[in-house]
């Protein structure tokens, strides 16, 4: 068993993280793409990577984490206009 949140808006550690850890479940809670604050503004003006690039970002941290795993919960954002922008 895992869990990951691979796109969040959450730059701080989230309560899952501390169940996990409690619990031995291999955890990634943040990231690897972070919607941070001014990130729509700054992926309009190109100053981020592209929405292939994330998405990869997406991707290959999921593939890794699912390495000799049964089950592996990803979680999503919470809120669908959030990364919305992205495609």
């Amino acid at each position: 068993l895992a869990y990951i949140k691979p796109a969040t808006q959450n730059e701080s550690p989230q309560l899952v993280q501390r169940y996990c850890e409690k619990m031995g479940i291999e955890c990634v809670p943040i990231g690897p793409v972070v919607y941070y604050r001014g990130f729509t503004r700054a992926f309009l003006a190109g100053e981020t990577e592209t929405s292939e690039e994330l998405l990869a970002k997406v991707g290959d941290a999921v593939d890794s984490l699912a390495k000799n795993k049964q089950v592996v919960i990803i979680d999503g954002v919470g809120f669908p206009a959030v990364g919305s922008i992205c495609g």
